[in-house]
């Protein structure tokens, strides 16, 4: 019984790279804090190139779309690719300025994975801070526990907002839950702890000392190619304003931090279904749950008005996916 194979040809015939995992490109082990202490795990899973030794650039890219993260001692680097086309190629590039932001705990005591599955995973700095990355997902969510948190930023903060109050510079300090951050040609929005002191300037982003709590951050306009010069592509005068609408999805998300998930198939007749069962919290356990947002972008609005719906591959069997918040 079973499904026929999409293809039982070799990767490497097909012209793909053979990618060495043993010896000195093996995971470090002191990278990996499982809580049953295990030393040893199968290096194709999806987030093992972040505890490998340095590749030869000196950054471990862990792609996750619609973010590229690369881990360091102080914190994680957060990149937002823009997509390059190139013949019957097409390729994420980074932005040559450097990471859209780099978050860090204040200290430097070095990062292990402590916790993952098909979709997520979570990496620690020692007992100052921890991030769960849920892959596809539009948050970056970092929970500090004493630390002292700090988002910097290339980009240049211009303006920003205050739960809806908006200044003209992006200087001193505010209390607040959400802040709205503009640059030049992009939004990024920030959820803290309501009644949180944050610290603006166009470097980045502060908290207070000893700040204990989640932090969440979201590009709400990623509707530039990247590369500069250009206007938004998603505001056109008298057309819906989609940054907007992406905005507002992502409010409502923001109050559901992903912190596990399990995938599991399915088969009936000539139909296979696979499920996606996210476990989720509140980040900010005095607010309003919200409901659950997992949408990379704007674009992907309109599948809020719809189920997921089956597609059949040429001459395969039917696949009907589905997604449970649990």
């Amino acid at each position: 019984g079973g499904f026929r194979p999409y293809s039982v040809l070799s990767p490497v015939s097909q012209g793909y790279g053979v990618v060495p995992r043993s010896g000195t490109h093996a995971p470090i082990a002191e990278r990996l804090c499982f809580a049953d202490a295990r030393r040893a795990y199968a290096t194709n899973a999806w987030w093992v190139p972040a505890v490998r030794p340095p590749s030869s650039i000196g950054k471990n890219f862990l792609v996750q779309i619609p973010y590229i993260y690369n881990l360091v001692s102080s914190g994680m680097e957060v990149y937002y690719p823009w997509v390059k086309g190139m013949g019957n190629s097409i390729m994420n590039m980074l932005d040559q300025a450097g990471p859209s932001w780099t978050i860090s705990s204040g200290s430097s005591d070095g990062f292990c994975v402590s916790a993952a599955d098909e979709l997520t995973v979570r990496f620690q700095w020692g007992t100052a801070m921890k991030s769960t990355i849920a892959r596809g997902s539009p948050y970056i969510t970092v929970d500090f526990t004493a630390g002292s948190p700090s988002l910097s930023t290339p980009l240049g903060i211009q303006q920003w907002s205050v739960d809806g109050q908006d200044f003209a510079r992006c200087e001193g300090s505010a209390t607040g839950q959400r802040f709205a951050l503009r640059t030049a040609l992009q939004e990024w929005l920030l959820w803290v702890p309501p009644q949180s002191e944050v610290r603006c300037s166009p470097a980045g982003i502060g908290l207070a000392e000893g700040f204990s709590g989640t932090v969440r951050l979201a590009l709400s306009n990623n509707c530039t190619t990247g590369r500069g010069g250009e206007q938004s592509t998603c505001i056109n005068p008298g057309q819906p304003n989609e940054v907007d609408e992406f905005g507002a999805i992502l409010d409502l998300g923001s109050n559901q931090c992903i912190d596990r998930a399990s995938v599991s198939d399915s088969s009936s007749g000539s139909t296979l279904r696979t499920s996606f069962k996210w476990g989720t919290r509140r980040c900010f356990p005095t607010l309003p749950e919200g409901g659950f947002t997992h949408l990379a972008l704007p674009h992907h609005i309109p599948l809020l008005l719809q189920d997921l719906t089956p597609s059949t591959a040429p001459q395969q069997p039917p696949t009907n996916a589905s997604a449970v918040r649990v």
